[in-house]
This record gives structure tokens, sequence and C-alpha cells, in this order.
């Protein structure tokens, strides 16, 4: 005999296939069976599932989750003007600190910074000669008020010469010996200074050695103007 279910060889007394385990054909127990109780019904527990929110329930679920967004924001706003209180008190404490003390004086608003005054322009700034005889000058102009200032010194024969600043007006009695109006006029001397204040205008700074018949002259002068 062969298995039906594997075709492996068994002996007609083999109620089960020694291969496969497999029984070989019916068969009956010898004997009675017990017979058994049966079991009271078994009772089937099922997974029951989470119930479905009813409309009631949706709403009390949406007032909680409104209720714990409310509280987390009046919590965080809470906090924000916890802190910005904090930092207003320390920028107080600051500037109360960094405040100048009660005993400065205080500048006057009406006070306005001194102007810075205006570039000098030179006239002359050297040492020259003057014949004997002859006068030497140094024209300028100004279209504003002017202050002249500066000093001479001369050497050679008796140390002396003679200045004149003058306009171009009389300038002319100067070149021909005359009288005139000036603003300066040092007469013969050995040396001297000027600090003039002039109106707008042209002007002559003259040297004049025409006292002198043989003796030449050194003079060494120096000059400036500046606008007012």
């Amino acid at each position: 005999m062969y298995c039906s279910q594997c075709s492996h060889e068994i002996r007609p007394s083999d109620r089960f296939c020694p291969n496969c385990a497999a029984p070989t054909g019916e068969f009956q127990f010898e004997g009675d069976i017990p017979q058994v109780e049966p079991l009271e019904t078994p009772t089937v527990v099922s997974k029951r599932p989470w119930p479905l929110p009813t409309s009631s329930n949706s709403f009390w679920v949406a007032l909680v989750a409104v209720f714990g967004v409310v509280t987390a924001v009046t919590l965080f706003g809470l906090f924000l003007g916890l802190e910005y209180w904090k930092g207003n008190s320390a920028n107080q404490n600051t500037n109360s600190n960094q405040s100048s003390p009660a005993s400065a004086t205080p500048t006057p608003a009406s006070v306005s910074p001194t102007p810075e005054p205006k570039p000098k322009t030179q006239i002359v700034n050297d040492q020259f000669p003057v014949e004997a005889g002859k006068f030497t000058y140094y024209r300028f102009s100004a279209d504003s008020a002017i202050n002249v200032s500066g000093g001479f010194v001369a050497y050679g024969g008796s140390n002396d010469i003679d200045v004149y600043l003058v306009d171009e007006e009389n300038f002319g009695f100067v070149a021909k010996g005359d009288e005139a109006d000036s603003y300066y006029h040092s007469g013969y001397t050995q040396k001297g200074k000027v600090n003039k204040t002039l109106p707008p205008g042209i002007y002559y700074l003259v040297f004049d050695n025409r006292k002198a018949w043989f003796t030449g002259k050194s003079v060494a002068a120096e000059f400036y103007y500046q606008e007012q």
C-alpha cells in the first residue's frame, strides 16, 4: 500500500503514514468513547470601536479646545508684558545713572559756536632793497572790509625808511612827493608796526627812500590783510 498524500509505502496495519502522518483510511476507536458534557456557550468579547463623537460631544470638544487656546494666548501675553516692563525699568535706571549731575551748568541754547576766522592774505613777506631817491610799493584790493596788520625793519645808512598805507586816490600824491591823507604814515624810522581796519577798496603799501641821496636801504617787511 502507498500513502495517498506522499506515495510512501505503508503497511496495512498503519493507521497513519510514517512519512507524512496522514491517515491511511477510515478507522474506528475500539471500545466505548466517553461522552463529555458540552461546555457553556462561551461569551464572545468583541473589540468595541471608539464611539464617534455626537453633536453634543463635538460641542464640548470644541469648547475645551477654544478654552485651551485662549489660556495659552493669555499666558503668552502676560509673559511678553512682564519682559517689556523689565526692559523699560532697566532703561530708566541706565538713563538716570548717565544723566548729568545737578551741579553741571547747562550750555544756553542761544549761544552759537564761534565762527572760525577767515584766512589771511599775504601782501608782502620778504626782504627787499629800496634805492636812494626812490620808493617801492605793493598794491592790493578788497571787496569787503579788511584788517591790515604787519611790521617792518630798515637796514643801511641811517637805518630808516618812510612807510605809507594809502588808498588809490592818495597814492598819486605820495608818488609825486606831495602831502596825502593816509591810513598809516610812519615818518622816517627804523621800524614800525601796522594794525588798521580799512573799508573795501584799492590800497598801496609804500616804502619811500627819497630822502636819502646816496644810500640805499634794505627793508624786511611782513604784512597781511584779513576779511572781517
